[in-house]
């Protein structure tokens, strides 16, 4: 079964306590939803930087990833829209692809 990548971009968190308990815990339920399909588990990202030409700057909006099975982009896809994050922040989907290292 193939692989996607789930990248999370830079988002406006809730403010308020209450908002940002209600959100972690749709959140996590998310993801214990995913089960067995979740390959890595969430992976937050600190200090990053993009390196070489890039018109866009210095920074990126990669703020942390995980990678999770599906049969297809459009599995894949219907399952990262139902992800709380996109409430506040954007995600980035791309499907995984093993290197043929012979």
């Amino acid at each position: 079964m193939p692989s996607f990548f789930i990248g999370f971009l830079k988002g406006k968190h809730p403010e308020s306590e209450s908002e940002r308990t209600a959100y972690f815990d749709r959140y996590v339920q998310w993801v214990k939803d995913l089960g067995d399909d979740l390959v890595a588990p969430e992976t937050p990202l600190m200090d990053s930087q993009i390196l070489g030409g890039n018109p866009l700057g210095s920074s990126c909006d990669l703020i942390g990833y995980l990678v999770l099975r599906a049969d297809d982009m459009e599995s894949a896809k219907a399952r990262a829209q139902t992800c709380p994050y996109c409430e506040i922040g954007g995600l980035f989907l791309a499907q995984t692809r093993k290197m043929n290292r012979s």
